[in-house]
């Protein structure tokens, strides 16, 4: 034991792979909510949150600085709350979406002890004995080692970072998404189940240190799958009904029904909470007509001019949206430096892929393709008819745009080479632009109130919110 503390101790402080990942995130959500100022709206939760929010949409739709304040669910319901307190300031809305493990577990995850170690040793040594001393047995032998070993080595190369100044997460375009992280999608189930006792203490004691600092907290429903038991199986209900009791004894009020926030498994990335680029413009266009009647005659800052980066996640964000690549294409390449720009390559002479929307649609794509060999053209099917047939060229990237009529829901996409000659097509852009929706147009229309101007009766945020009457229903996600 002695041997165990001491190799424990000597470590505080020095980071591992996994922790110096989770320090640049706490530091990226730290500078969005810095850059957007106040009074602001933070959504805060686990990865459900990063993934399933575009902070930056969510903005745009209600004329509000927004900040993505989604953290990874395995530090745990107490750390992320503790974080929030953090984000959050007087006059500032607080929307919860906590993935409904955190409301069933108290268990610390190994994530949270590996960060804890490396970066906030203090809340470590402010949690009872009791459980530092599980959490300390509980440490793995691999966990020790490893800043060690990294030490020894020369430090740790960090994995890509993919977030933008908002706090929004830009590793879930769909075309980065393969056979595995479909499997998991498939397969995994969230545990929905009764708010533990230290679950209701944990939130209750937030909402009462939201209402002492003047800070309006409202909760929406994780983002999840949709299964047919939820609705078959009355235990779900019953389940349901629980948790928005609970919430509503607490002061923290759902804002919407618990099905708004499910929807179809084909706009998930790579786990029953992580939504893709397309899931996440969908949840987050529903967010904005949920949160509508709560933005309306209060007094907001004013949403912050995000200055775009150019890493590879954002050249991917913005040359490959709504195309999820099935079969026939090789993975993405030029995602790390030096690498000059990301680009995917066709392999085979049919290669398949999937284009989600919302609604039917006109769309309009946009592709820059280029062959290995001369002579080489491409048919672009959706849905199984031919829309176009492009001759490539092997000295250069040719960009060609057509018009495509799209269904709701996925369209089949399929490019075939024809006859003529076969051979690795490049592509460096792939990307389907849609019709602009109305919603943005109204954010304009409304007063806005500087950060001066905020006025007691305006800022006093902690009161228990109302909730208006609902008659959405049920939305499906589609």
């Amino acid at each position: 034991m002695a041997v165990w503390l001491g190799l424990l101790l000597g470590e505080i402080g020095m980071p591992t792979r996994g922790s110096f990942w989770m320090h640049q995130l706490f530091s990226a959500k730290e500078q969005a909510a810095r850059h957007a100022g106040g009074p602001k709206l933070v959504v805060v939760g686990g990865s459900g949150t990063l993934y399933s929010v575009r902070a930056r949409d969510l903005s745009r739709e209600l004329g509000i600085p927004v900040v993505n304040g989604g953290l990874h669910a395995g530090l745990g319901r107490s750390y992320i709350l503790h974080e929030a307190k953090r984000f959050a300031q007087p006059g500032d809305t607080v929307l919860l979406a906590l993935e409904y493990e955190l409301y069933v577990d108290d268990r610390d995850d190994p994530t949270l002890l590996d960060y804890l170690v490396s970066y906030d040793p203090g809340y470590f040594l402010r949690m009872d004995t009791g459980r530092q001393l599980r959490d300390i047995l509980a440490f793995p032998l691999a966990r020790i080692a490893n800043p060690y070993l990294g030490k020894l080595l020369g430090g740790f190369t960090a994995w890509p970072f993919y977030l933008d100044a908002d706090g929004d997460v830009l590793g879930n375009n769909s075309v980065l998404k393969v056979d595995y992280m479909r499997q998991n999608v498939a397969v995994q189930w969230p545990n929905i189940g009764v708010p533990t006792d230290a679950a209701r203490a944990d939130l209750r004691s937030f909402s009462e240190w939201a209402r002492a600092n003047r800070v309006r907290v409202l909760a929406v429903h994780p983002a999840t799958i949709f299964r047919d038991s939820y609705v078959g199986d009355p235990g779900y209900g019953r389940t349901f009904d629980l948790l928005n009791r609970f919430h509503e004894e607490i002061g923290i009020p759902y804002i919407d029904q618990w099905m708004d926030s499910m929807m179809d498994q084909g706009l998930f990335f790579d786990t029953v909470y992580h939504t893709s680029e397309v899931g996440a413009e969908l949840r987050t266009h529903e967010l904005a007509r949920e949160l509508e009647p709560y933005v309306d005659g209060r007094c907001w800052g004013v949403p912050p001019v995000s200055v775009p980066r150019e890493s590879p996640y954002e050249t991917i964000d913005r040359n490959f949206q709504r195309f999820e690549p099935i079969r026939g294409f090789s993975a993405v390449h030029g995602m790390d430096a030096p690498a000059p720009r990301p680009f995917i390559e066709s392999l085979a002479a049919q290669s398949e892929a999937l284009i989600r929307t919302s609604r039917p649609s006109h769309g309009h794509l946009v592709a820059r393709l280029r062959a290995s060999r001369p002579g080489q053209r491409v048919e672009v099917r959706i849905g199984g008819s031919p829309i176009a047939t492009w001759s490539l060229d092997p000295s250069t990237y040719r960009r060609f745009e057509t018009d495509v009529e799209l269904r709701a829901g996925a369209n089949s996409l399929t490019l075939i080479q024809l006859p003529t000659a076969v051979g690795r097509v490049e592509i460096e852009q792939w990307r389907i632009d849609l019709p602009a929706e109305d919603a943005a147009a109204s954010a304009d229309q409304r007063e806005r109130c500087s950060n001066q101007a905020i006025t007691q009766s305006t800022a006093d945020s902690g009161d228990t919110p109302t909730v208006p009457t609902r008659t959405s229903g049920f939305s499906g996600g589609s």
